[in-house]
């Protein structure tokens, strides 16, 4: 390296660190370049379920798609638009219009120099403020104040940034398949490599025309002796499945400077500091932990995670080693809870690859006892690789199995923001879930319910359980006991989207819609099973309460929702129940003025919609079936919108878990879209025009029609597929 290019860099560094420590001004909420995990100067787009650790930053439009999460704030010169329960940590500032969509949930401040809308069930827990106007709708709620045509509190300053000179070589490197070769720094022309090579670099400063890349390459990179920085003029492409693999795990050591498109293609470990003057494109699945400025713009793909360190991310498979490192496929841990315990920092990630776990996880008690709890903005993430793509595997199901020895699944006690994706649950005596005072989310998987709960919990902070499949079979004991910890003053759950019907055979064979009949309620074997239980009293209160598109069948009470003082919206909607006794108990007491029933259906239960209202407690009702309901006992307080509708639902194909409607079903676009979810239970878009008439209305229920009276695709189950074991 010349002494003027080392001159060069100490005085970029120098400026650098002394803008950082200039105090930013009172009106200015500018985070430096190093302070985003993403920064483009032109637009930002990024599809669903992206994980962001650090600041997120637009020079032009700012488009975050469903379920992505940012730990900081966002930033944007152009619009800004956050698409379906989008979840902000940080301060959200737009220079233009500002949509954010269904679900969403900002954890600071939001601001906006063009017009603010704010859709169906979007919380603020800050300041609403916009220059031009502010449009809400239903059950949304605001913690601070709201203020249109108001000058901004804060004013956003883009970063900027130098391009550096790349001066290559001209002679070119080219390695073959599954070749290695070991560079030393310098100037070099282009670099091209066949897919299975590597390529090792060391402390210094390399410089190339071009990199190219077939699948399943390897970059090592050896820090240890001091940085590494790499220079490419033109353009740059990683293909898939490929890695850069650092020895200190530290991305700041790494730093990669791109003149042309910069282009990372699916299931990709990508490690280092990006600076790239054109456009980044990054495909779906694909792990960073430096951050990334993009000149032109910035696009990803779904499920891509950003800014969090390397070294808090663990890999689990059952052939691996629990005396391994767990830091990389290569190395991986065999056992999930040995995972679990290197978890000493919020933000952590374990990827578990697709097989049979047969042990019990303990989180923040017994062998776990010394995890860290997750913040709202760094969750700590427990995924099940189904798919096989962040662990190199064949794609199965991730199954944790007590072998009917283990009374639990998963315990926690006193953690909060545990999420747990694609990890089910099986062969456990007692419960699938046990958690005291913790919060936490489980999603997208199947539990086994044993004799007592398939989940119990009190919780302390936010409570997510979606898309899961609730077996009943065998000794089944209930399905859900979810309540707010004593004390605790307001607290949320979202249940939603889950499955605890019966099928086949089993399917209304309870006997529960013949109400009181001896040969079922006292005869051998009878089952008296509840389904979600939702108990907020004035010892632990409820603030927000969504139970929404879920269908359930043959239970003795699939909901019982208690709602005493609830600060927020309590929203039962969207839920399709059949064969049951009880379908539907909804209280609401002393001042809990916001609870609504909406779009649900009740087909061939004993007894239906009960609702209490009490004490200056009011409910909403709106969009109902009532089918062969024996009984409907009525309700107090409550406010129908809607004509109750007691015509066959006409589902397709029940006894095989399939509720969805026909299209000559009554409930073809008949509900309404006050507290109606954005999707239904298979997570097509609602609403749609079901019924052909050129008008989209939403169905009632937890399916929309879409447009077929045919049966829809069922979803295998994991126990049909098989599974690798560690045993």
């Amino acid at each position: 390296m010349s002494s003027r290019s080392n001159l060069l860099r100490a005085i970029a560094t120098l400026l650098m660190l002394a803008a950082c420590a200039q105090p930013a001004r009172s009106d200015d909420v500018s985070p430096s370049l190093s302070q985003y995990a993403v920064y483009s100067g032109g637009k930002i787009s990024m599809n669903g379920r992206a994980i962001v650790t650090g600041n997120l930053g637009a020079g032009g439009t700012l488009t975050l798609q469903d379920d992505t999460q940012v730990s900081d704030g966002l930033f944007s010169g152009g619009a800004m638009s956050l698409r379906y329960r989008v979840q902000i940590g940080g301060l959200v500032h737009s220079d233009a219009t500002l949509i954010v969509y269904e679900d969403s949930i900002l954890r600071d401040s939001v601001q906006s120099a063009g017009n603010m809308t704010l859709r169906y069930r979007v919380g603020i827990k800050g300041d609403a403020t916009s220059e031009g106007s502010i449009t809400s709708m239903d059950a949304v709620s605001v913690s601070g104040t709201v203020s249109q045509y108001t000058p901004l509190p804060h004013t956003w300053i883009a970063p900027s940034v130098v391009e550096p000179a790349y001066k290559p070589g001209s002679t070119a490197v080219s390695l073959n398949y599954s070749e290695s070769r070991v560079l030393n720094p310098g100037s070099y022309g282009a670099l091209n490599m066949r897919a299975g090579s590597t390529v090792s670099l060391s402390a210094g400063v390399y410089r190339f025309s071009s990199i190219r890349s077939e699948s399943d390459v390897r970059f090592l990179i050896d820090d240890s002796d001091g940085p590494v920085s790499v220079y490419v003029e033109q353009t740059m492409l990683v293909g898939y499945r490929s890695k850069v693999v650092l020895d200190s795990g530290d991305g700041g050591s790494l730093s990669w400077f791109v003149g042309g498109d910069l282009t990372v293609q699916a299931d990709t470990q990508f490690v280092g500091q990006v600076q790239c003057f054109s456009g980044v494109t990054l495909q779906d699945r694909i792990t960073t932990n430096g951050s990334i400025y993009a000149k032109d713009g910035f696009t990803c793909g779904w499920d891509c995670v950003f800014g969090v360190a390397i070294s808090r991310v663990y890999y689990v498979a059952t052939n691996g080693n629990d005396a391994n490192s767990g830091t990389s496929m290569s190395a991986p841990l065999r056992t999930i809870q040995a995972a679990v315990n290197k978890c000493t920092e919020a933000g952590s990630v374990i990827y578990i690859a697709p097989g049979t776990y047969k042990e019990r996880l303990q989180i923040g008690m017994g062998s776990g006892s010394g995890v860290a709890t997750g913040t709202e903005k760094e969750p700590v993430r427990v995924i099940g690789d189904v798919d096989g793509t962040n662990t190199n595997r064949k794609p199965g199901s991730v199954v944790l199995d007590g072998g009917g020895k283990q009374q639990r699944g998963i315990e926690l006690k006193y953690v909060d923001f545990w999420q747990f994706d694609g990890l089910s649950i099986t062969g456990f005596t007692q419960y699938g879930i046990y958690a005291l005072d913790s919060g936490f989310a489980y999603e997208n998987a199947t539990i086994d319910v044993p004799s007592s709960y398939g989940i119990y919990a009190t919780i302390d902070a936010e409570c997510v359980i979606r898309s899961i499949r609730f077996d009943r079979g065998g000794a089944s004991g209930h399905v859900a006991w979810i309540q707010p910890k004593s004390g605790v003053s307001g607290v949320d759950l979202d249940f939603s989207n889950n499955d605890m019907s019966l099928r086949d055979k089993e399917y209304l064979s309870r006997g529960y819609a013949t109400g009181f009949d001896s040969s079922y309620w006292y005869g051998s074997g009878y089952q008296l099973t509840y389904g979600l239980i939702a108990y907020g009293y004035n010892n632990g209160k409820w603030r927000n309460l969504n139970i929404s598109n879920n269908q359930m069948s043959d239970l003795y009470l699939p909901i019982y929702s208690y709602a005493y003082q609830s600060t927020g919206d309590v929203s039962i909607s969207n839920n399709t129940i059949s064969g049951c006794l009880y379908s539907i108990y909804s209280y609401a007491y002393y001042g809990a003025t916001d609870v609504f029933v909406m779009n649900n259906i009740i087909d061939q239960c004993y007894y239906g919609l009960i609702g209490y209202t009490y004490q200056n407690s009011t409910m909403t009702v709106s969009g109902l079936i009532e089918h062969a309901v024996t009984y409907n006992m009525g309700a107090f307080g409550r406010a129908y919108e809607f004509e109750v509708i007691t015509e066959d639902p006409l589902f397709n194909d029940p006894a095989a878990g399939d509720f969805s409607l026909c299209t000559r079903s009554p409930g073809v676009d008949a509900g309404t879209m006050k507290h109606a979810p954005s999707t239904d239970i298979d997570g097509y878009p609602r609403p749609l025009d079901g019924d052909g008439d050129g008008v989209a209305q939403i169905d009632l229920g937890a399916y929309e029609q879409v447009g077929t009276c045919d049966a829809r695709v069922r979803v295998v189950q994991w126990r049909e597929i098989g599974a690798e074991t560690n045993d």
